[in-house]
């Protein structure tokens, strides 16, 4: 009776395996045009809802297993993609058509615009919805980042407002600027020093401005990056690093549209000094000392690092030896706030889109804060056939309290600028914020060696040391456009 019972079992299990390879067969067939009737090469054709595919031949021929109850897809750049269901056929032919809208769609190029289907340079676009997703990126240029193939951008420091590098198709050269050069509604971006975009009002303590942080974002329809030779051409060296076309809005459609926008969040740094681990100040001092034991020498004395006739009082003895956190005094929780309020409207004759933008930036940095007002207007008027007169102006001012990052003093009678920078390095944790026996007339602890640069909550503090950048900026265009009516293009 087992024995039965084993043979039943085996022809069951032959049962389904069969009716499971029978369920997979070979699908074969040609993928061709519908416009020429020409096969294909490169198809993707792929069984939806797993990873088995294949690619049609230079032919367009292919070949692949496929469940008899499965659903094929067929896709190609520039072609409607389509899905056939299998249905037990063993060969299905197919035409593709050519997806008009994809190719029909326009670009900016650096000689005016140009239908996707005729491009031969290497170009990639990116639209105001794609830069709309990082609502957190101060300027144009961050909003970029991870957006366009071939191009690399990276923040020189966390500040607001901070310069950024882009690179296109990595670094051109090695002595020369390596930056893009931007134009934005047909006009170069100036004083860039042939498409080098450089910080404005910089020095050795501070992070230099970026100047794309005075453009509104919102106000972007689309980015253009011009990457190869045959599309920079018409700039000839100064396009040598790429170029970036930025087309900004106009009124769309028949009606007029309003529209007003918020947005408010926090930043944080991604992995601070307390993850990191700093020592405190007794774990230091005990450091210090052993370190000096094993070489023969006394304990440690910190009016040898104090003793630089700055500061006559900046006196300690091991006794008023603090515990600080310097860090806590350089770094906060940051925040962003930006409003922008738009309309626009379309018409035969008129056609214009105007804006107003408020965007404030708290930075990591204590005392840091960017603050950004800017206002656009961009008209068209079409006051007869075949002739138009538009302008684009953009107004923007900026005002950067920079927080100082650390530098040495430039005098004796100078505040050094201590900032995150000297909380990694002189700002040592056995230093107090607070004197340790000397008040002012009032009763009041006075700062410790204020002029060091030691003491963060001395040069943070806006009584004592200001580096504000204000920059008014304008860039404006007004073009006549007319259309001989016999001349195609």
């Amino acid at each position: 009776m087992h024995k039965n019972l084993y043979l039943c079992l085996l022809v069951a299990v032959a049962f389904l395996v069969s009716v499971g390879a029978y369920a997979q067969n070979t699908v074969s067939g040609r993928v061709t045009s519908a416009e020429a009737g020409e096969g294909l090469p490169g198809v993707n054709v792929l069984l939806k809802g797993t990873s088995s595919g294949t690619v049609t031949d230079i032919d367009g021929n292919y070949s692949i297993s496929a469940d008899s109850e499965g659903i094929l897809v067929f896709s190609s750049i520039g072609y409607i993609t389509q899905e056939i269901p299998v249905n037990n056929r063993s060969t299905i032919n197919l035409q593709l058509e050519t997806d008009v809208q994809s190719l029909s769609e326009v670009v900016v190029v650096g000689y005016g615009t140009q239908n996707k289907r005729d491009i031969t340079g290497a170009i990639s676009t990116v639209k105001a919805e794609e830069l709309s997703n990082f609502k957190a990126a101060p300027s144009l240029d961050q909003a970029l980042q991870g957006q366009a193939t071939g191009v690399q951008v990276s923040s020189t420091s966390g500040v607001p407002g901070a310069p950024t590098r882009v690179l296109i198709r990595g670094t051109n050269s090695i002595s020369s600027g390596t930056e893009p050069l931007w134009i934005i509604d047909g006009m170069i971006l100036s004083g860039q020093g042939g498409g080098e975009q450089g910080g404005l009002g910089r020095n050795s303590a501070t992070v230099g401005q970026n100047p794309l942080a005075s453009i509104n974002p919102n106000d972007i329809e689309s980015v253009e990056v011009l990457k190869d030779a045959s599309a920079t051409a018409i700039y000839g060296s100064r396009g040598a690093n790429g170029v970036i076309i930025v087309t900004t809005k106009s009124g769309k459609g028949g009606k007029g549209t309003t529209d007003l926008s918020v947005n408010y969040g926090i930043t944080n740094p991604v992995r601070g000094p307390n993850e990191i681990g700093f020592v405190d100040g007794p774990t230091w001092l005990s450091l210090v000392d052993e370190a000096r034991a094993n070489r023969g020498l006394p304990e440690f004395d910190p009016n040898a690092l104090l003793n630089d006739a700055r500061d006559p009082t900046a006196v300690l003895d091991r006794s008023q030896i603090a515990n600080t956190n310097w860090f806590d005094e350089a770094l906060r929780q940051g925040s962003f706030m930006d409003i922008n309020l738009s309309t626009s409207n379309a018409t035969e004759k008129t056609n214009y889109y105007l804006s107003g933008n408020y965007r404030e930036d708290r930075s990591i940095l204590e005392g840091g804060r960017l603050r950004r007002y800017a206002t656009r207007a961009n008209v068209d008027f079409y006051p007869a056939k075949n002739f138009s007169v538009g302008s684009r102006i953009a107004l923007s001012y900026t005002n950067n309290q920079r927080a100082p990052n650390g530098g040495a003093p430039g005098g004796n009678s100078n505040i050094a600028r201590g900032g995150y920078n000297m909380a990694n390095s002189n700002a040592l944790p056995i230093l107090p914020i607070f004197h340790p026996t000397i008040r002012d007339p009032e009763g009041n602890p006075i700062l410790f060696d204020p002029l060091s640069g030691r003491n963060l909550r001395a040069t943070i503090n806006r009584d004592n040391y200001i580096n504000d950048l204000e920059t008014y900026r304008a860039i404006g265009g007004l073009n006549l456009d007319y259309k001989i009516p016999f001349v195609e293009g």
